[in-house]
C-alpha cells in the first residue's frame, strides 16, 4: 500500500490495530453481546475519550459483516451469530421450536441478552415467532 506521509501510514496502521482489537474481543466474548462502552473499559484501559473513534470502526465493521449490532446496541461477532443459528436450527429441527428457557441453555444467557439476539434472527428471516416459540422460517413458511 501506498503512502503519501507518515502521518497517513501511522494512522493506517493505529485503525487496523483497532480493528484488530475488536474483532478479537468480540470473538472473546463468545455469544455474549458487548457493548462499544464494554469494549472501551476492557481494552483501552478505560480511555472513554477513544468511543468516538470505536463507534466509527463498529460502524465500518458492521457495514463489512464482520459485526453485528443488535437492537440493544450491543454488538456480537457475525462468525458467533452463524455458531448460534447452527444451534438454533438443530435444536429447532429437533424439537420442532425453540423457547425463551431453552435459548438460555444454547446461549448461555439469559432473557435480557438472549432476546436481541433471537430477535435479530427474526428480522433476518431466519426464524419467526409463533405464540412462545419459535421456529425456523423456512419450515413455517412451507408447512413442514
Amino acid at each position: 500500500m501506498y503512502y503519501t506521509t507518515i502521518a497517513e501510514k501511522q494512522i493506517y496502521t493505529n485503525q487496523g490495530n483497532l480493528i484488530h482489537d475488536i474483532l478479537n474481543f468480540a470473538e472473546e466474548s463468545g455469544y455474549r453481546s458487548f457493548s462499544i462502552r464494554q469494549f472501551c473499559e476492557k481494552r483501552l484501559q478505560k480511555d472513554l475519550s477513544q468511543q468516538r473513534k470505536v463507534q466509527k470502526t463498529v460502524k465500518h465493521l458492521c457495514f463489512r459483516n464482520q459485526l453485528i449490532q443488535l437492537w440493544d446496541d450491543r454488538l456480537i461477532s457475525s462468525k458467533k451469530m452463524d455458531e448460534i443459528k447452527a444451534k438454533i436450527r438443530a435444536h429447532i429441527s429437533s424439537n420442532g421450536g425453540l423457547t425463551i428457557r431453552e435459548s438460555k441453555e444454547i446461549l448461555g444467557q439469559g432473557r435480557m441478552r438472549g432476546i436481541p439476539i433471537l430477535d435479530y434472527l427474526d428480522e433476518i428471516g431466519f426464524t419467526v415467532r409463533v405464540g412462545k416459540i419459535r421456529v425456523l422460517r423456512k419450515n413455517f413458511c412451507t408447512g413442514v
